[in-house]
């Protein structure tokens, strides 16, 4: 996956509208320790610094807090 984001982010598609015209996110949905393990190594993958966000807790976690928010409404999800 690293080099495609790499060859990806380097194509005259997306330079032609400047270095961060594109940002990869990639979250980790269930308890795999394969899934956990592979995020891992693409967080902290220097050749891959400013391509793409990586988050290790689970988005279905996430998502469950944004959505419990209370009177605070600074985040929000905007599926409702």
């Amino acid at each position: 996956m690293r080099d495609v984001i790499r060859k990806y982010k380097i194509s005259l598609v997306v330079t032609a509208y400047g270095d961060i015209a594109v940002i990869f996110l990639i979250s980790r949905v269930r308890n795999s320790e394969t899934a956990t393990i592979f995020l891992e190594k693409l967080q902290n993958d220097v050749s891959l610094g400013g391509m793409i966000y990586c988050s290790i807790e689970k988005l279905n976690e996430l998502r469950a807090k944004f959505q419990t928010q209370n009177d605070d409404t600074q985040y929000i999800s905007l599926d409702k």
